[in-house]
C-alpha cells in the first residue's frame, strides 16, 4: 500500500490535462505520478484498463497489462 499525506491535486491537474480519466483510474494515476515524482521513466504501472494504459504511457511511465 501507498500511504500519502498529498491531497493529489496537482498529480490530479497534470493527468486531466490531456485524458479523460474518473473516480479510482484518477486516483491510481495520480498516486502513482505523487510517487514517482522525476523517475516514471524507471517504473512500471501495471492495468488491464485501455484508457488507463493509454494515459500512464503518457504520462512517462512504463506499462504492463496482462491483457496484451
Amino acid at each position: 500500500w501507498v500511504y500519502h499525506s498529498s491531497p493529489l491535486i496537482e498529480e490530479s491537474s497534470q493527468c486531466l490535462q490531456k485524458y479523460q480519466l474518473k473516480g479510482a483510474d484518477l486516483h491510481h494515476l495520480a498516486t502513482a505520478c505523487w510517487f514517482a515524482q522525476e523517475s516514471r521513466e524507471q517504473m512500471y504501472f501495471l492495468t488491464c484498463d485501455k484508457i488507463q494504459l493509454q494515459a500512464a504511457k503518457g504520462l512517462g511511465f512504463k506499462t504492463i497489462s496482462p491483457r496484451s
